[in-house]
């Protein structure tokens, strides 16, 4: 889920109970037996089309009924972001929106990471959510 969830991220994890939107990071079982982490880029009518945020193409249909829960917070340096709420919700439909495009995008990131410590500096500034 790297650049959004990187190693040694903490993330909170809630039931899913049918809330899962566009956008939406989901704790599910692959059908390999694996718990994976991965977000939620379509919506069908019998599940949900999970990507990995760095992962070139997305994932195969994933049945509702596997769907463990869903992550409502990403711990990271000490500061937490809600995804429950507006500001989160707003970070989800983006990463989204730029999924089908990660294996442009996200090579690009790999080369800003100073600026990483600038958006992080800028975001303990803001009220928390």
């Amino acid at each position: 889920m790297s650049p959004f969830i990187t190693n040694g991220d903490v993330v909170k994890v809630v039931p899913a109970e049918g809330k899962i939107n566009l956008g939406d990071i989901v704790l599910y079982l692959s059908s390999y037996g694996n718990v994976t982490v991965h977000r939620v880029i379509r919506k069908r009518k019998e599940g949900v089309i999970i990507k990995g945020d760095s992962v070139p193409s997305p994932d195969q249909l994933v049945p509702s009924e596997q769907i463990l829960g869903r992550v409502v917070s990403v711990e990271k340096d000490g500061w937490r972001i809600s995804l429950d709420k507006p500001i989160g919700r707003v970070i989800n439909s983006l990463f989204a929106t730029i999924s089908p495009f990660s294996f442009l995008t996200y090579p690009l990131l790999k080369f800003m990471r100073p600026a990483d410590f600038v958006v992080l500096s800028i975001l303990r500034r803001l009220p928390k959510f």
